[in-house]
């Protein structure tokens, strides 16, 4: 075997195993709504609970949600209407578009609905006009519907905000990370 094929399959052993490493991981039970109501409607949290929760997912998809150039591209993704201009940030700057945000998932282990404890984050979700179901800001999939959801906490930890520069939300698109805030 040449030394650079060597070097290469030792460089990939790290992400193998990361990848190798959520394969055990057990599903927690989440809950995804598409609104503060709709969480009210479900009757599993406290209407306080799912305003708080409803808040978070609010003030998350301002530094989660995926950025486009322009609201062509956006809306080529999520289907006209659907996005708006983002807020200017440090990483990115200003006259970008993201996604509206479709709805939120609330991470917690439904023996712990209720209780504060969580085991994944509450986060924004949005719907692609090319993917089915509800998807994370890193284009995870999480649920196809609203109501109890099935997830892995390793897979949905929140990201910044990042910039897609095509068409094709969680494609193989060049995008930058926002690193600060």
């Amino acid at each position: 075997m040449k030394r650079s094929k060597y070097v290469a399959l030792i460089s990939m052993a790290p992400a193998v195993s990361f990848i190798l490493a959520g394969c055990g991981e057990k599903s927690v039970d989440a809950m995804v709504f598409h609104s503060e109501q709709d969480c009210n409607d479900y009757g599993v949290l406290s209407s306080e609970q799912c305003r708080a929760d409803f808040g978070q997912a609010q003030a998350l998809h301002q530094e989660t949600a995926p950025r486009y150039t322009d609201l062509s591209a956006c809306e080529a993704e999520f289907g006209s209407g659907q996005c708006e201009t983002a807020p200017a940030t440090a990483g990115l700057g200003a006259g970008l578009f993201m996604p509206l945000m479709a709805g939120y998932l609330v991470g917690r282990a439904m023996s712990q609905m209720g209780s504060g404890a969580r085991s994944v984050p509450t986060q924004p979700l949005y719907t692609s006009r090319h993917q089915p179901g509800f998807r994370t800001a890193t284009n995870t999939m999480v649920a196809n519907s609203t109501g109890f959801a099935s997830v892995k906490a390793s897979q949905l930890q929140p990201q910044p905000a990042r910039m897609v520069q095509r068409e094709g939300f969680g494609q193989q698109a060049r995008v930058r990370v926002s690193v600060g805030g």
